[in-house]
């Protein structure tokens, strides 16, 4: 599976050579889907979760919790959800973040407005490392990035 993520078009030569070595940019936790049947050991699933990840020379990360809700609920301004079901599509929001939603606009666009974000800056002149960017570059053609999911509930 991983041959199949890798990208043979990639043009490594541009990405080394351009003049603007700085990236600046974040990883956005925006939804789950349940899963269709669950293992043997599980009950049900939690109604809050957390992510832990490792990405390029950062530290690692362990991410707030984050509940998960339907599109519905965040439109009617209910904060509990009753139970969480499988195969079904949820949006994951902070928990201060909450009271914030509102009926005024579709969920999807208060996810992507107040979602839980990671930001992450790569930036040679500040690590005095001139082959930063070159070496991010390679991360992001090389590497596959895996995300562990935690109940939040535990």
């Amino acid at each position: 599976m991983e041959a199949s993520l890798n990208h043979p078009n990639v043009n490594l030569e541009l990405e080394i050579n351009d003049v603007l070595k700085a990236n600046s940019f974040q990883v956005k936790f925006i939804g789950l889907n349940t899963p269709s049947s669950l293992p043997a050991a599980m009950e049900a699933l939690p109604k809050s979760l957390f992510f832990t990840f490792k990405f390029f020379t950062f530290q690692a990360i362990q991410t707030e919790q984050v509940n998960l809700m339907t599109s519905k609920a965040i439109e009617d301004g209910k904060i509990n959800v009753s139970e969480i079901e499988l195969a079904k599509k949820y949006y994951l929001v902070q928990e201060e973040e909450l009271r914030l939603f509102n009926q005024s606009k579709p969920a999807i666009e208060q996810i992507l407005d107040r979602g839980l974000s990671i930001p992450f800056e790569v930036n040679p002149l500040m690590t005095q490392d001139a082959k930063e960017h070159e070496k991010f570059a390679k991360y992001l053609r090389d590497q596959v990035l895996s995300i562990d999911v935690w109940n939040g509930e535990d």
